[in-house]
């Protein structure tokens, strides 16, 4: 028996079913309101107003008996109302008919009838296996919920906001939690709670230097380096570094002291007021103030430069050893060079002492020359060729001899002056 001809029997069935009911329904209906109509219908007035139209004048010319007339009043009564509550019915179920035929759209109430009885009986039914092919059923208006659907497996699953491409479990849902076999690729991911990552993290982006993340690494990387910076890691690390320097040198293009710079690429700005150089190069231009010290040979103070002293007692001393060589002012614009101690002063040139002065105040002269002429002195006459006006003085002066010589020019000397 297939379902079609289930589905006809049901409807012939339910169709019978209606009308029988619809009988009996309305016949009932019809019946209760006749109930009600002729309980308050008033026989006996209307009864009694016929009678007085009607047989009023023939009553009154006859000699009745009264309780005879009155037993066949009754019966006649009796008779017309169950004749009226008969025919009462009739036109009652006639005007019923004719309203419900005319009126009612009984089509579509048996169709409504159908429709839910139908709906009853499918919903109670139990369709043998496999009897509904998927072709018959219109897929149109069919809406399907997720609480009808239930195990198995769902293929090539689509949704507006899900498709399904897998060719094996990618995903778990357990009530522990959600376990994922696969990476998961999105645009984006926002968690809420604690997250344990177990492996090694690549990230090929940026992190937000405003983060709580950032700050947080930031933050702890910065305590655990200070935390670990005590005296065991200067000790472990400072030989390294400062080895490093003095192997490559320390490479800064700009130092500050203080917010001023003292050190910006080449140049040494005025931010070094106190400095202990022990070595300083070729200087272009050179200005300092109060006392200097250069070398441990130059000083200059106030008025006053030294060389070899840092206490030089002339505007210019020059200490050599024990010598102590000044220059200075004597007197008003007369200036002074000299020996302030008991010692010797020689002037030279080519490396001769042309000029001795003596510490007894004595002056020494080995060649002088008064303009043109030369002055020199020898223990005998000069057997040497000297320019013509040389006066040569005697070294060996005795009675009888000259007190020097004159040089005639061509080797030729003649004496003068005699001592006697």
């Amino acid at each position: 028996m297939d379902v079609t001809s289930q589905v006809d029997s049901i409807v012939n069935n339910l169709v019978r079913d209606i009308e029988t009911r619809l009988n009996t329904r309305v016949e009932t209906v019809v019946n209760q309101y006749l109930d009600q109509k002729l309980e308050s219908f008033d026989y006996e007035k209307k009864l009694n107003w016929l009678a007085s139209v009607k047989l009023d004048g023939m009553i009154a010319n006859l000699d009745l008996d009264k309780t005879s007339i009155q037993q066949r009043l009754n019966d006649v009564a009796d008779t017309v109302i169950q004749n009226t509550d008969a025919e009462c019915r009739r036109t009652a179920l006639e005007m019923i008919r004719t309203r419900l035929y005319g009126q009612v759209d009984i089509n579509h109430i048996v169709r409504e009838l159908v429709i839910n009885e139908i709906g009853g009986r499918l919903d109670r039914m139990e369709f043998p296996e496999h009897s509904i092919p998927g072709t018959s059923i219109n897929p149109i208006g069919l809406n399907l919920t997720g609480n009808n659907i239930r195990s198995g497996i769902i293929q090539e699953f689509n949704s507006t906001g899900i498709e399904d491409k897998s060719t094996s479990v990618q995903m778990t849902i357990l009530d522990q939690g959600v376990v994922i076999e696969n990476r998961v690729v999105t645009l984006g991911i926002e968690v809420h709670g604690t997250t344990t990552l177990k492996g090694d993290i690549v990230l090929e982006g940026n992190v937000s230097p405003d983060s709580a993340f950032y700050t947080s690494i930031v933050s702890g990387a910065v305590s655990g380096v200070h935390s670990s910076m005590d005296d065991e890691f200067f000790s472990r690390y400072s030989n390294v570094l400062f080895d490093k320097i003095r192997e490559h040198g320390l490479d800064l293009n700009r130092i500050t002291l203080n917010g001023t710079e003292i050190v910006k690429g080449n140049q040494l700005n005025y931010g070094i007021s106190d400095t202990n150089i022990t070595r300083l190069g070729q200087v272009n231009d050179l200005q300092t103030r109060g006392e200097t010290y250069l070398s441990e040979q130059l000083y200059v103070g106030k008025n006053k430069v030294g060389i070899g002293t840092i206490e030089p007692a002339n505007s210019l001393t020059i200490w050599d050893q024990e010598v102590e060589l000044g220059f200075g002012k004597r007197l008003k614009d007369v200036g002074w060079i000299g020996t302030p101690r008991r010692q010797d002063l020689v002037i030279s040139a080519n490396n001769q002492d042309n000029l001795t002065l003596t510490a007894d105040g004595g002056v020494m002269v080995k060649k002088l020359t008064v303009n043109k002429i030369d002055i020199i002195s020898a223990p005998s006459v000069p057997n040497y060729e000297m320019p013509k006006g040389t006066v040569a003085f005697n070294e060996n002066p005795a009675v009888g001899q000259p007190i020097g010589w004159v040089s005639l020019g061509g080797g030729a000397w003649t004496r003068f002056g005699v001592i006697g």
